[in-house]
C-alpha cells in the first residue's frame, strides 16, 4: 500500500511540476513591430528571427498585442500556452487608421517642392506670381512649401533671361534642368510619398438638383490601394503603389467594400448584394458608390459644363495635361491620386487615371441591366475620353487595370 502511494505521489508531483512549466511563444510578424505580453514590454521583431521568441511564459490564456507605427491599427489578440511547448503566432496584417473627413468648405492650400539645376550653376531664379526671387550659386536649388500651381518662372544669368512655365504638384518634386547656352528646360516629376501615412477618406459636400435637400459627400480621391488593402485585406492592382489608385476591381467589389467600411467606421451597410444584382437603401447613412448626377456635378465642380474636362470651363482640350493623367502622359501606368490639380471645389483625377464606377446600370437602376456606367476616361485614354459627359459601360463582374472607384455618402 505504500509503495503504491508513493507512487501516486509521484505522479501528482510530476503532474504538477508539469502543469507550470513555462512554454513559449514564436511571434511572427514583419520586422520593427512591438510586441507587448500582458501589457508588458517584451521586445520588437527582426528578420533574423523571421519576428520574435517570448521565452518563459507561463502556461494559460495571455492578451498578446503588436505595434506597428505609422499610421496603422495595432492587432490584439489572446493566445494560450501549453506547458512546455513552443506556441507560433502569426500576427498576420497591419490594416491602415481610417479617418474620415467631410467638409463644406473643401478650399485647402496645398504644397509642393521645386528643384532646379542648371548650366551655368550660377542664376538667378523669379517666380512673379508668388512673388518670389533667389539667388541659385549651389548644383542644385532647392524651394519646399510652393503652393500647388502654374508658374511663369524666369532664369537670369548674364544678361539673358529664359522664361519657362513650371508646375508645383501637391506631394512631387517638380526637378528641372535648366540649360542657359541652348535656352532649354527639361523637366521630371518625382512623387514624394507620405512617411506617416494614414488611410484617410476627405469628402467634399456637392449638392445636386433634385437629389438630397443636405447633399452629398463625395470622395476628394480615388479610393487608393493602401485603404482598399486596410479594409479588404486584399490588393488586386495590377501597378502597385499605395498611393495609386485600386483598380482590376470589379462594380461588386466596389459594393463588398464600402459595406465593409461602413461597419469598419460605425455606418450603416448600404447595399443588399444578390446573384442578379444590388439593392441600395437610400435611407442609410453608410457609404457607396456615386449616382451618376452626383460624379458628374462633382466632375464638373458644381456648374452644368459636363461637357469640358474636369478643371476646365471650356470644351477644348487644351490645360488637359495639368489636371489629368491620361495616353498623352500617364506613360502606360496609374499615378498617385492627387498628383494632379484639383477642379475648382478641390476634387483630384475626376478626368483621368482609372475609369470610375457608379451606382446606375444601363437603364439608371442596378437590379436587371446587364451594364453598369462609369466615368471620367482612365491612363490610357485618348484626352476626348476625359470629358465629365463621358460614359463607358462594363459588365457588373468585369475589373480591368484601368478601372476604378470613389466614394459617396448622403450629407445627414
Amino acid at each position: 500500500m505504500k509503495t503504491k502511494a508513493w507512487g501516486l505521489a509521484l505522479i501528482l508531483v510530476f503532474a504538477l511540476s508539469y502543469a507550470s512549466e513555462p512554454g513559449h511563444i514564436q511571434v511572427i510578424s514583419e520586422p520593427g513591430v512591438t510586441v507587448f505580453l500582458d501589457g508588458i514590454f517584451r521586445g520588437v521583431t527582426s528578420e533574423e528571427m523571421n519576428g520574435l521568441v517570448i521565452e518563459k511564459v507561463s502556461p494559460g490564456p495571455h492578451v498578446l498585442k503588436a505595434v506597428k507605427e505609422g499610421g496603422f491599427n495595432p492587432r490584439e489578440s489572446t493566445v494560450t500556452v501549453m506547458p512546455g511547448q513552443v506556441l507560433s503566432h502569426e500576427v498576420g496584417t497591419f490594416a491602415l487608421k481610417i479617418r474620415v473627413t467631410e467638409k463644406e468648405d473643401p478650399k485647402v492650400q496645398r504644397f509642393g517642392s521645386l528643384s532646379i539645376q542648371s548650366s551655368p550653376v550660377s542664376l538667378r531664379i523669379s517666380i512673379p506670381a508668388l512673388p518670389f526671387s533667389a539667388e541659385k550659386s549651389k548644383e542644385t536649388w532647392t524651394a519646399e512649401q510652393i503652393p500647388v500651381g502654374t508658374y511663369e518662372v524666369l532664369f537670369t544669368s548674364n544678361n539673358a533671361t529664359l522664361k519657362a512655365e513650371i508646375g508645383i504638384y501637391p506631394n512631387w518634386l517638380s526637378d528641372y534642368q535648366i540649360d542657359m547656352g541652348t535656352m532649354t528646360v527639361t523637366d521630371r516629376q518625382v512623387y514624394i510619398a507620405p512617411e506617416n501615412r494614414m488611410a484617410e477618406i476627405e469628402m467634399i459636400l456637392v449638392k445636386v438638383p433634385g437629389g438630397p435637400p443636405a447633399g452629398t459627400y463625395i470622395g476628394k480621391y480615388e479610393v487608393t490601394q493602401a485603404l482598399y488593402e486596410s479594409v479588404m485585406n486584399t490588393n488586386p492592382s495590377y501597378f502597385k503603389g499605395a498611393d495609386l489608385p485600386v483598380e482590376t476591381v470589379s462594380w461588386y467589389d466596389a459594393l463588398v467594400f464600402c459595406n465593409r467600411l461602413s461597419e469598419l467606421c460605425d455606418l450603416e451597410p448600404v447595399y443588399t448584394i444578390r446573384a442578379t444584382g444590388a439593392v441600395m437603401d437610400k435611407g442609410k447613412n453608410g457609404f457607396r458608390l456615386p449616382l451618376e448626377k452626383e460624379w458628374e456635378r462633382a466632375g464638373a465642380a458644381g456648374t452644368d459644363a459636363t461637357n469640358c474636362f474636369s478643371g476646365a470651363s471650356t470644351y477644348a482640350l487644351q490645360g488637359l495635361k495639368k489636371y489629368a493623367w491620361y495616353a498623352a502622359n500617364s506613360k502606360g501606368t496609374t499615378h498617385p491620386v492627387g498628383s494632379k490639380l484639383p477642379n475648382a471645389l478641390a476634387f483630384h483625377d475626376m478626368s483621368g487615371n482609372v475609369w470610375e464606377w457608379c451606382w446606375e446600370d444601363s437603364r439608371g437602376t442596378s437590379l436587371t441591366g446587364d451594364y453598369r456606367k462609369s466615368k471620367g476616361g482612365s491612363w490610357s485614354d485618348e484626352g476626348e475620353y476625359n470629358r465629365v459627359s463621358k460614359t463607358h459601360f462594363f459588365s457588373p463582374s468585369y475589373s480591368s487595370y484601368s478601372l476604378g472607384f470613389r466614394l459617396a455618402r448622403n450629407a445627414e
